[in-house]
């Protein structure tokens, strides 16, 4: 059983969904997550808009840019 603070993601759709939540509760522009994780906005905006799917390396930066903190556990 997972802790209630942890959150569990199978797919990219799942990932980016928990990152788009944490984007829209702190009210903070896809643009200054784009900044903050090294990366043009346009990037994080054709990942909303499903034009494609990030490379691990750019979701990791982006989840990491959103205050998370990624572990892999064994299934």
């Amino acid at each position: 059983m997972l802790r209630s603070d942890v959150i569990e993601v199978k797919t990219g759709a799942e990932f980016f969904r928990a990152c788009e939540e944490r984007r829209r509760s702190d009210e903070t522009s896809f643009r200054r997550v784009s900044r903050k994780a090294g990366y043009a906005h346009n990037t994080y905006r054709g990942w909303m808009r499903g034009e494609h799917e990030p490379r691990l390396t750019t979701a990791l930066s982006y989840a990491q840019a959103l205050g998370f903190r990624v572990l892999l556990v064994p299934a």
